[in-house]
């Protein structure tokens, strides 16, 4: 026995001059004739295995089924998926989505004219553990003057990197009046240039930095680790030999250091 829910939801065609239509009462099609409408739902026809509604549909020219307006569901930015934003929804959590990264080209820049530029790095491999630095001078047209690299036994990131400033400066003394130092340790950079945050441990090497510097006209900048990766090579290149290292000639550079300077000598992007 069909219940009068089941009767409402099952569709019935109608004989008309135009053909069989579908009368269907949940999906907003009404008959015009309204003993129809009545008998559609005293005497409802349910679908079997051999009359289905699909097959006559098929048969029949009957009107089409109203469709429901699909609602098109909009990724959360950052690629978030369809089902992460469903569910952050349900709990009432709207996403904060930050600002995309910038990716920018790091290329080595030349000095000013009549200036050295001096590049240091420093590293530790255990922070504290074996450190060394390395360094190299350039001048305005990029051309090779002097490097170093040096090894400092066991200590940390930090006093690795003052050290190398220091051991470049000493080199720089009888080379120039006018230095440009780059080094891709903000700690050093602010030490120096703002005389502040300085760590006690590195207390009395900043200190000799700040003499020497006190001699010439100077300017410190802070450089990402992809526009100094020759002062990188030489400074990791002493913490393999553990031996210290001047070179007054780049064809006495070992070829991983003469590769790089080359790269930047023609400017080619990091």
């Amino acid at each position: 026995m069909t219940s009068l829910r089941e009767a409402r939801t099952t569709p019935r065609y109608e004989k008309s001059s135009g053909g069989e239509r579908l009368n269907l009462f949940t999906h907003g099609y009404a008959s015009t004739d309204e003993s129809a409408n009545s008998d559609a739902l005293s005497n409802p026809v349910l679908p079997d295995e051999s009359h289905s509604v699909t097959a006559t549909l098929l048969r029949t020219k009957a009107l089409p089924l109203p469709q429901s307006p699909q609602t098109t569901l909009q990724p959360v930015k950052g690629s978030a998926k369809f089902d992460e934003r469903i569910t952050l929804e349900g709990l009432g959590i709207v996403p904060r989505v930050g600002r995309a990264p910038q990716i920018r080209t790091v290329v080595w820049s030349k000095p000013r004219h009549g200036w050295l530029k001096l590049f240091v790095d420093g590293s530790s491999r255990g922070n504290p553990g074996s450190g060394s630095g390395g360094g190299i001078i350039r001048n305005h047209n990029g051309e090779f003057i002097e490097a170093f690299c040096h090894f400092y036994g066991v200590v940390t990131s930090v006093e690795a990197e003052f050290r190398a400033l220091r051991d470049g400066l000493d080199l720089c003394e009888d080379l120039c009046t006018h230095l440009e130092i780059e080094c891709d340790s903000q700690v050093v950079v602010e030490a120096v240039s703002k005389r502040r945050n300085v760590p006690w441990k590195v207390r009395d090497l900043w200190l000799d930095i700040l003499d020497s510097l006190r001699r010439i006209t100077w300017t410190i900048s802070h450089v990402f680790r992809e526009g100094n990766c020759v002062a990188d090579c030489l400074a990791s290149i002493s913490g393999d030999l553990n031996s210290d290292q001047v070179f007054f000639f780049a064809s006495e550079l070992p070829r991983p250091v003469r590769l790089a300077l080359q790269s930047d000598y023609i400017g080619l992007p990091i």
